[in-house]
């Protein structure tokens, strides 16, 4: 289930320091940092969050596996990138820390959404008609193609832009970062019902996190109807089945992916601690109809995108 502040328990996003990542086999007795990587029984994982020793990758869904680790295709500055997904640029290898579309990737920008990986070793086994001397040959970039389907009607990233606020860039005005909105398309891109859901989850937290930074020093009752609001957005998040898409710790890596956006988090934490309220469903009727309009409109937007 969506953990969101109150009532649920929420996984705390550590943000790396870093862009720069020696790469390591998994080892029980290290705990690890956000956007370690590691080797495990074959495979690469990126981890999405602070991992305690003992916890492997093939165990818990804080780590991400880079699919294409032992043959990273070339950057495309059109292609829309997750977390996890690994690239060449420039012949240096790259994985994604977070979505991302036309940010190409730079291993001087420590804050940026590509970690430099930097002693990359494909896992492969060895060719024995192959000459060990003769290094692999150099590709060439993959020419450019214009985009087509439901990802030419999103906006663009916003890259480093959408991450100087809390709120981000919201350019189609709906309550949503430009930057979720890219991520959970290119998560569901073939469910717009799913979609919305995902997406109506995240403008209610996205109203919480703007009256919470408009009002700072008020009690919980002035932000019970915002904390109504994610309940509302957790009720669809679990009943149109996007848990079993989007786990809490690739949804939390999305939203809390700046320092500023994981402190937000803490103080409402801190403002819903001890507090409770009722489950969706056992809001008055009024209530309940209010956000189920709400949804509908998500949807048919969400509709009107896959055609």
């Amino acid at each position: 289930m969506l953990k969101i502040t109150i009532l649920l328990t929420i996984t705390l996003f550590s943000l790396a320091i870093s862009s720069i990542i020696s790469v390591q086999s998994w080892n029980a007795d290290r705990s690890h940092r956000a956007s370690d990587i590691v080797i495990h029984q074959g495979r690469a994982y990126l981890a999405m969050q602070s991992i305690s020793a003992g916890v492997a990758p093939n165990q818990s869904g804080a780590w991400v596996n880079i699919a294409n680790y032992s043959n990273p295709g070339n950057y495309r500055h059109d292609s829309l990138y997750v977390e996890g997904d690994i690239v060449r640029h420039n012949n240096e290898i790259f994985v994604a820390r977070r979505q991302t579309r036309y940010t190409r990737p730079d291993k001087n920008d420590l804050w940026g959404a590509w970690i430099f990986v930097s002693n990359h070793a494909p896992i492969r086994q060895p060719d024995p008609n192959s000459d060990p001397e003769d290094p692999d040959p150099e590709q060439p970039e993959e020419p450019e193609e214009p985009d087509t389907g439901i990802f030419s009607r999103l906006p663009p990233d916003p890259g480093a832009a959408g991450r100087a606020t809390i709120l981000g860039i919201d350019s189609e005005g709906h309550g949503v970062r430009d930057d979720i909105l890219i991520a959970v398309t290119k998560l569901i891109p073939d469910d717009p019902y799913k979609r919305a859901a995902a997406l109506f989850s995240s403008a209610m937290q996205q109203q919480l996190w703007k009256a919470v930074i408009e009002n700072p020093d008020k009690e919980f009752e002035y932000f019970r109807p915002y904390f109504q609001a994610t309940s509302a957005g957790a009720h669809y998040w679990v009943r149109m089945g996007v848990c079993n898409i989007i786990s809490d710790s690739r949804y939390n890596a999305l939203m809390y992916n700046t320092r500023e956006r994981f402190l937000i988090m803490r103080k409402i934490s801190s403002i819903a601690s001890g507090q409770a309220f009722p489950s969706f469903r056992d809001n008055p009727k009024d209530i309940q109809e209010k956000y189920d309009r709400v949804f509908q409109e998500f949807y048919q937007r969400e509709q009107e995108r896959q055609r």
